[in-house]
């Protein structure tokens, strides 16, 4: 086998078996020294729709209904991240404590939102890691209900995700 360079090396053989993938717009929201780890694991699975919500067919002997609101409505990543009324009322919480604009819409649409605007400067990546603080808490808070029947308040949540 002939490699890049002439010579076998790690970075090599990894450039010939794992080839760049398409770039996505949204990676600088996992990017960025105020962002931990799990937060962000949860949140990349989050934006690609890998979470094992209650929509999933092996999942759904629990239930399908959203178990942070309790409503009707199906329990998706689009419903958990911020059609739920329990994640909206949290991110309305948050919002007042750190006095920043974020838009009430769909999940698509905010991440897709918040990746053109939250580029590079030092407060973006403040409010990166905050969504994705948010995004960890939320879907930690469903496992809590549905695992450990264990609930906290909004306001445990929204205090938890302003001052961790």
């Amino acid at each position: 086998m002939d490699w890049p360079g002439g010579s076998f090396s790690s970075s090599a053989a990894y450039a010939v078996f794992s080839p760049p993938g398409p770039k996505v717009s949204w990676s600088s929201l996992l990017v960025g020294a105020f962002k931990i780890p799990q937060h962000r694991f949860i949140l990349w699975l989050a934006i690609l729709g890998r979470l094992s919500t209650l929509d999933k067919p092996w999942l759904q002997q629990l239930g399908t209904t959203c178990v942070l609101c309790q409503d009707a409505l199906p329990e998706t990543h689009e419903d958990l991240f911020f059609t739920c009324s329990f994640a909206t009322e949290c991110l309305h919480v948050i919002r007042s404590e750190v006095f920043f604009h974020w838009p009430y819409n769909r999940w698509p649409s905010v991440i897709q939102w918040a990746s053109v605007r939250w580029r590079g400067k030092h407060v973006s990546m403040l409010r990166s890691g905050l969504l994705a603080s948010l995004v960890y808490h939320l879907w930690q808070e469903r496992n809590r209900r549905i695992f450990q029947h264990i609930t906290r308040t909004l306001d445990d949540i929204a205090r938890i995700v302003v001052f961790y």
